[in-house]
């Protein structure tokens, strides 16, 4: 009699254990966080420029629900569970009533592979030296090496890339241009091609001003030693003398021309880096 109440106590702790401690997932495949509250998806893919994606919690009221986003540069979710992607990355959602918490993992993807272009190394801490090691790896060779500038020619392994020229003041970094084709020649341009230029820099970075002429994006945000960095992508320069655009000496770079300014530069530009409005 003894070894069967020790036997029947047995059974009811691991019972108990197998369904009381234990994270479910709902019927559809959601987490549960445990406490009743579920998603409507415990994962999420898509793209930046994908439409909004709803998020549904089951198991709360939906006032009584909030929502957040762990990296809001990749995408935002409003009050209601609606998540708009922005630029690639992870980031997680969380859907929170009361005591009840539950996520679900969100990846955007790249459209354009990130070796479809390789850009210049941008720190305006850097000296020649650090600049000279960095391209070293990249595969594209040297055509110029002056006082003030160095500029290489663009690797046959990405064949939209047509140079990168760095422009230098006592020795420092002082900013940068990136030549991309999307045609045979100046004016020509490849339509899907030019596409995949304006998709590449949409997807990985912030946009802050574009017109009919250029985009400009945040490379990077101000640092306690470094200004902000911005990209100006010029992608119209009809009537436009380019042959005194610092960073930029490629004619054959098509219409589409990335300059890398601190944002003080872009805000007060240095002779001859021409803007068109």
């Amino acid at each position: 009699m003894k070894r069967f109440y020790v036997f029947w106590y047995a059974a009811i702790v691991a019972a108990y254990l197998s369904t009381g401690c234990s994270k479910n997932t709902g019927a559809d495949g959601a987490l549960d966080s445990g406490s009743g509250l579920t998603l409507n998806a415990k994962s999420h893919t898509g793209h930046f420029d994908d439409e909004p994606f709803a998020f549904v919690a089951n198991g709360a009221d939906a006032e009584d629900i909030t929502w957040t986003s762990s990296d809001e540069f990749v995408g935002t979710v409003d009050e209601n569970g609606v998540f708009t992607p922005h630029h690639i990355g992870e980031t997680i959602i969380t859907a929170k009533a009361g005591n009840s918490t539950v996520t679900s993992n969100v990846t955007i993807q790249a459209q354009v592979p990130a070796g479809t272009f390789l850009e210049p190394l941008i720190d305006f801490t850097a000296d020649r030296a650090r600049i000279q090691d960095f391209e070293r790896n990249t595969g594209r060779s040297v055509l110029f090496n002056t006082t003030n500038r160095i500029t290489y020619l663009g690797s046959n392994s990405r064949p939209r890339e047509y140079g990168v020229s760095y422009e230098f003041e006592n020795n420092l970094f002082v900013g940068a241009g990136y030549g991309l084709r999307t045609g045979p020649r100046v004016g020509q341009t490849n339509p899907v091609q030019a596409a995949q230029v304006r998709q590449y820099y949409r997807e990985r970075y912030r946009l802050l001003e574009t017109t009919a002429t250029r985009e400009v994006f945040v490379y990077s945000e101000a640092t306690a030693t470094q200004p902000q960095v911005v990209i100006v992508l010029q992608h119209d320069r009809t009537g436009r003398e380019v042959v005194n655009i610092p960073f930029m000496p490629f004619l054959a770079s098509d219409i589409y021309v990335a300059i890398y300014l601190s944002r003080e530069d872009y805000d007060n530009p240095p002779p001859g880096v021409l803007l068109p409005e």
